[in-house]
């Protein structure tokens, strides 16, 4: 992420903390799950936003799960605003050529990218748009990191109805955003 892009979501996320009054606080704080230990220092809305970057749930990239949260805090003319800003960067940022799978994209392709994103596929997963109630399911039901991640890619393709149906360039797009450049490399031709 860039200075620029820093600074710009620095300066939002400040906004909409301005927007949180402290009697929305308590229940924000217990949404996001936040650990006592850190519970007892946060004074403002912003602090938890800090959390969640931290945590690689909320990104310039990714505002899913600060969305989630708005709804459930019943605000949603701050998560109108979110998606109001997300349409404002993707309008600013440079236009990704798309680029095709190095092989045929189906559920060998899924399964083999899941073994290579291993750790990271809680971060991918929040990016293409599975939701973190999805996540935890995933969690609880597969025990191997592989079959999590592999589940997680299974689960972004049913939201669009089967393979047939998603974008190759959304998966390529989220590794690139996450820096795993490298894994991108592997399974997309990448232009730059």
């Amino acid at each position: 992420m860039s200075d620029q892009d820093k600074l710009m979501i620095r300066k939002f996320l400040k906004e909409i903390s301005d927007n949180i009054p402290d009697s929305e606080l308590t229940s924000l704080i217990y949404i996001c799950r936040v650990d006592r230990a850190d519970e007892e220092k946060i004074t403002k809305a912003f602090q938890v936003f800090n959390i969640l970057e931290k945590r690689g749930e909320l990104s310039i990239n990714n505002f899913t799960r600060l969305k989630e949260v708005l709804v459930t805090l019943k605000r949603i003319d701050l998560k109108n605003r979110v998606e109001e800003f997300e349409r404002k960067i993707a309008s600013t940022r440079r236009v990704v050529l798309h680029s095709k799978p190095k092989r045929e994209f189906d559920t060998k392709f899924l399964q083999d990218l899941g073994r290579e994103v291993g750790t990271n596929w809680r971060m991918i997963a929040r990016r293409l748009g599975v939701t973190d109630t999805e996540i935890d399911e995933i969690e609880y039901e597969y025990r191997k990191l592989a079959e999590q991640s592999y589940q997680s890619l299974r689960k972004w393709v049913d939201k669009h109805k089967g393979i047939d149906n998603v974008d190759p360039n959304d998966l390529k797009q989220a590794l690139l955003d996450y820096n795993l450049r490298r894994i991108a490399e592997d399974f997309f031709e990448i232009v730059d």
